[in-house]
């Protein structure tokens, strides 16, 4: 997703501004994606039997890379908008 949106984020945003706030959502995507992937990983190494507590771990990982796809899918959204609105 990176990959794509990155090069894109060139050509639609605006002014400088607009351009630093959607390359650090899709920075911001990735660093959730990351702490969620070493939570995983530590918690599959602690025990692979089910635990309520590492549950709750797996999902609040999972909530806080929803929430930065959220952000980032309303700050693109926004840009967008301004961009083509006019």
């Amino acid at each position: 997703m990176c990959i794509i949106l990155a090069p894109i984020s060139f050509i639609i945003a605006n002014s400088s501004t607009q351009l630093m706030v959607l390359l650090m959502t899709l920075a911001f995507v990735l660093f959730a994606e990351i702490i969620n992937s070493a939570i995983e990983a530590l918690a599959d190494k602690i025990t692979t039997e089910h635990d309520e507590l590492i549950g709750r771990a797996k999902d609040l990982g999972s909530a806080g890379v929803f929430i930065a796809f959220g952000l980032l899918v309303f700050c693109w959204t926004y840009v967008i908008f301004e961009r083509f609105s006019a």
